[in-house]
Protein backbone atom coordinates (compact mmCIF):
# COMPACT_ATOMS: atom_id res chain seq x y z
CA UNK A 1 0.00 0.00 0.00
CA UNK A 2 1.40 3.79 -0.94
CA UNK A 3 0.01 5.41 2.65
CA UNK A 4 -0.82 8.46 2.97
CA UNK A 5 -0.31 10.00 6.26
CA UNK A 6 -2.91 13.31 6.07
CA UNK A 7 -1.89 14.45 10.05
CA UNK A 8 2.09 14.00 8.99
CA UNK A 9 0.93 16.06 5.80
CA UNK A 10 -1.30 18.20 8.49
CA UNK A 11 2.11 18.82 11.09
CA UNK A 12 2.13 18.61 15.09
CA UNK A 13 0.08 21.37 15.90
CA UNK A 14 -2.95 21.07 13.48
CA UNK A 15 -5.82 18.33 13.85
CA UNK A 16 -8.43 19.38 11.12
CA UNK A 17 -7.48 20.07 7.51
CA UNK A 18 -9.24 23.15 5.82
CA UNK A 19 -9.22 25.19 2.95
CA UNK A 20 -8.29 24.56 -0.91
CA UNK A 21 -5.13 26.00 -0.64
CA UNK A 22 -3.74 24.27 2.01
CA UNK A 23 -5.12 20.78 0.38
CA UNK A 24 -3.29 21.76 -3.08
CA UNK A 25 -0.26 22.35 -1.37
CA UNK A 26 -0.85 18.71 0.02
CA UNK A 27 -1.93 17.62 -3.24
CA UNK A 28 1.34 18.21 -4.80
CA UNK A 29 2.99 16.39 -2.11
CA UNK A 30 0.92 13.47 -2.67
CA UNK A 31 1.30 12.70 -5.93
CA UNK A 32 5.24 12.95 -5.08
CA UNK A 33 4.98 9.72 -2.91
CA UNK A 34 2.81 8.20 -5.11
CA UNK A 35 5.65 8.95 -7.76
CA UNK A 36 7.88 7.50 -5.70
CA UNK A 37 6.22 4.19 -4.64
CA UNK A 38 5.34 3.27 -8.33
CA UNK A 39 8.94 3.84 -8.94
CA UNK A 40 9.80 1.69 -6.58
CA UNK A 41 7.11 -1.05 -7.82
CA UNK A 42 4.99 -1.10 -4.44
CA UNK A 43 1.51 -1.76 -4.41
CA UNK A 44 -0.82 0.00 -6.55
CA UNK A 45 -3.52 0.59 -3.95
CA UNK A 46 -3.73 4.57 -1.91
CA UNK A 47 -4.93 4.67 1.67
CA UNK A 48 -5.56 7.91 2.95
CA UNK A 49 -4.97 7.38 6.88
CA UNK A 50 -6.47 9.73 8.50
CA UNK A 51 -5.57 8.56 12.05
CA UNK A 52 -4.90 11.57 14.61
CA UNK A 53 -7.05 14.02 12.14
CA UNK A 54 -10.30 15.60 13.82
CA UNK A 55 -11.97 16.61 11.09
CA UNK A 56 -11.50 18.35 7.92
CA UNK A 57 -13.43 20.95 5.24
CA UNK A 58 -15.13 20.16 1.64
CA UNK A 59 -12.59 22.14 0.26
CA UNK A 60 -9.61 20.22 1.89
CA UNK A 61 -11.20 16.42 0.62
CA UNK A 62 -11.92 18.13 -3.02
CA UNK A 63 -8.38 19.17 -3.32
CA UNK A 64 -6.58 15.71 -1.58
CA UNK A 65 -8.39 12.56 -1.36
CA UNK A 66 -11.06 13.54 -4.52
CA UNK A 67 -8.55 14.90 -6.85
CA UNK A 68 -5.98 11.70 -6.30
CA UNK A 69 -9.53 9.30 -6.59
CA UNK A 70 -9.71 11.68 -9.98
CA UNK A 71 -6.19 11.05 -11.60
CA UNK A 72 -7.19 7.18 -10.43
CA UNK A 73 -10.13 7.39 -12.74
CA UNK A 74 -8.66 8.95 -15.07
CA UNK A 75 -6.05 6.40 -15.96
CA UNK A 76 -9.41 3.73 -15.61
CA UNK A 77 -11.00 6.32 -18.73
CA UNK A 78 -14.21 7.35 -16.73
CA UNK A 79 -13.24 10.90 -15.39
CA UNK A 80 -15.35 13.38 -17.26
CA UNK A 81 -14.19 16.26 -19.45
CA UNK A 82 -16.01 18.77 -17.15
CA UNK A 83 -14.51 17.44 -14.29
CA UNK A 84 -10.77 17.62 -14.88
CA UNK A 85 -11.77 21.11 -16.40
CA UNK A 86 -13.12 22.36 -13.38
CA UNK A 87 -10.47 21.38 -11.03
CA UNK A 88 -7.90 23.30 -9.87
CA UNK A 89 -5.50 20.40 -9.01
CA UNK A 90 -2.84 18.98 -11.80
CA UNK A 91 -4.48 15.83 -12.60
CA UNK A 92 -2.75 13.20 -13.72
CA UNK A 93 -3.42 9.78 -15.28
CA UNK A 94 -2.31 7.39 -12.06
CA UNK A 95 -3.03 3.71 -12.42
CA UNK A 96 -4.15 3.56 -8.74
CA UNK A 97 -7.19 2.55 -6.78
CA UNK A 98 -8.16 5.13 -3.49
CA UNK A 99 -9.52 4.50 -0.12
CA UNK A 100 -9.54 5.62 3.19
CA UNK A 101 -8.81 4.33 6.96
CA UNK A 102 -8.49 5.31 10.11
CA UNK A 103 -11.59 8.26 9.87
CA UNK A 104 -13.62 9.04 12.58
CA UNK A 105 -17.08 9.86 12.24
CA UNK A 106 -16.80 13.84 11.35
CA UNK A 107 -14.18 13.16 8.76
CA UNK A 108 -15.91 10.01 7.21
CA UNK A 109 -19.32 12.47 7.49
CA UNK A 110 -16.97 14.71 5.06
CA UNK A 111 -16.15 12.04 2.64
CA UNK A 112 -19.28 10.54 2.19
CA UNK A 113 -21.08 14.50 1.21
CA UNK A 114 -18.51 14.99 -0.88
CA UNK A 115 -18.03 11.93 -2.84
CA UNK A 116 -21.67 11.61 -2.93
CA UNK A 117 -22.15 15.36 -4.12
CA UNK A 118 -20.37 14.20 -7.30
CA UNK A 119 -22.08 10.95 -8.01
CA UNK A 120 -18.45 8.60 -6.51
CA UNK A 121 -18.04 6.18 -3.93
CA UNK A 122 -15.22 5.08 -2.07
CA UNK A 123 -14.23 3.16 0.86
CA UNK A 124 -13.49 3.74 4.29
CA UNK A 125 -11.96 0.78 5.65
CA UNK A 126 -10.96 -0.40 9.04
CA UNK A 127 -7.35 -1.67 9.83
CA UNK A 128 -6.74 -5.31 11.51
CA UNK A 129 -3.58 -5.51 13.75
CA UNK A 130 -1.77 -7.60 11.30
CA UNK A 131 -2.52 -4.11 9.02
CA UNK A 132 -4.87 -5.83 6.89
CA UNK A 133 -8.16 -4.36 5.86
CA UNK A 134 -11.09 -6.18 6.89
CA UNK A 135 -14.23 -4.20 6.59
CA UNK A 136 -15.71 -1.05 5.41
CA UNK A 137 -18.23 1.45 4.72
CA UNK A 138 -18.89 2.58 1.50
CA UNK A 139 -19.09 6.37 1.22
CA UNK A 140 -21.20 8.35 -1.32
CA UNK A 141 -23.76 7.11 -3.87
CA UNK A 142 -23.42 3.19 -5.09
CA UNK A 143 -27.09 1.68 -7.06
CA UNK A 144 -28.10 -1.36 -5.01
CA UNK A 145 -26.68 -3.85 -7.77
CA UNK A 146 -23.13 -2.28 -7.37
CA UNK A 147 -23.17 -2.61 -3.93
CA UNK A 148 -24.24 -6.10 -3.93
CA UNK A 149 -21.84 -7.17 -6.41
CA UNK A 150 -19.23 -5.47 -4.11
CA UNK A 151 -19.94 -7.25 -1.05
CA UNK A 152 -19.97 -10.71 -2.61
CA UNK A 153 -16.75 -9.80 -4.26
CA UNK A 154 -15.17 -9.11 -0.46
CA UNK A 155 -15.30 -12.65 0.34
CA UNK A 156 -12.98 -13.98 -1.73
CA UNK A 157 -9.14 -13.45 -2.12
CA UNK A 158 -9.69 -13.11 -6.00
CA UNK A 159 -13.32 -13.63 -7.93
CA UNK A 160 -14.14 -13.53 -11.87
CA UNK A 161 -17.35 -13.32 -13.04
CA UNK A 162 -17.90 -16.92 -13.58
CA UNK A 163 -16.82 -17.43 -10.17
CA UNK A 164 -20.26 -15.16 -9.52
CA UNK A 165 -22.16 -16.80 -12.34
CA UNK A 166 -21.63 -19.88 -10.50
CA UNK A 167 -22.68 -19.23 -6.96
CA UNK A 168 -25.07 -16.91 -7.06
CA UNK A 169 -26.84 -17.36 -10.18
CA UNK A 170 -30.13 -17.00 -8.45
CA UNK A 171 -29.68 -13.45 -8.43
CA UNK A 172 -28.25 -12.96 -12.12
CA UNK A 173 -28.38 -15.68 -14.18
CA UNK A 174 -26.07 -14.51 -17.11
CA UNK A 175 -22.25 -14.50 -17.11
CA UNK A 176 -21.91 -11.21 -19.46
CA UNK A 177 -23.91 -9.53 -16.27
CA UNK A 178 -21.51 -10.29 -13.55
CA UNK A 179 -18.87 -9.18 -15.76
CA UNK A 180 -20.17 -5.67 -16.60
CA UNK A 181 -20.64 -5.27 -12.74
CA UNK A 182 -17.00 -6.48 -12.06
CA UNK A 183 -15.96 -3.81 -14.38
CA UNK A 184 -17.88 -0.94 -13.58
CA UNK A 185 -16.76 -1.35 -9.80
CA UNK A 186 -13.35 -1.40 -11.34
CA UNK A 187 -14.14 1.78 -13.24
CA UNK A 188 -15.01 3.44 -9.96
CA UNK A 189 -11.53 2.37 -8.56
CA UNK A 190 -13.88 -0.05 -6.05
CA UNK A 191 -12.00 -3.29 -7.21
CA UNK A 192 -8.30 -3.81 -8.86
CA UNK A 193 -8.38 -5.94 -11.95
CA UNK A 194 -5.99 -8.52 -13.47
CA UNK A 195 -6.13 -9.40 -17.52
CA UNK A 196 -4.59 -12.85 -18.42
CA UNK A 197 -5.61 -13.21 -22.23
CA UNK A 198 -9.32 -12.60 -21.93
CA UNK A 199 -9.76 -13.39 -18.61
CA UNK A 200 -10.04 -10.77 -16.38
CA UNK A 201 -9.81 -11.45 -12.06
CA UNK A 202 -10.65 -9.10 -9.76
CA UNK A 203 -9.56 -8.06 -6.08
CA UNK A 204 -11.26 -6.67 -3.56
CA UNK A 205 -9.49 -3.71 -1.81
CA UNK A 206 -11.07 -5.14 1.39
CA UNK A 207 -11.88 -8.44 2.35
CA UNK A 208 -15.08 -8.72 4.43
CA UNK A 209 -18.31 -7.14 5.34
CA UNK A 210 -19.08 -3.59 3.22
CA UNK A 211 -21.88 -1.46 4.78
CA UNK A 212 -23.52 1.59 2.79
CA UNK A 213 -22.61 4.29 4.70
CA UNK A 214 -24.58 7.01 3.42
CA UNK A 215 -26.19 7.70 6.61
CA UNK A 216 -23.42 9.59 8.06
CA UNK A 217 -24.65 12.78 5.54
CA UNK A 218 -23.89 15.96 7.56
CA UNK A 219 -27.33 17.50 5.78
Amino acid sequence: MIAIPVKQLLGTTLQFGGGATLGQDHFVQILARIHQAQDAAVDDLVGFDYSGVEDVSASYVKATLLAVHQCGRLAAGTLKAVEAFGTRAALEPLEIVVLAFGANEDVKACINDVFAANGLAILAAQMDTKGQFVDAELLGVVDAKALRTLQLAAQYDEVTAAMLHSNYSAELNAITGWNNRLADLHRQLLLRRQTSGRQHTYRPLVKGEIRYGKVLSRK
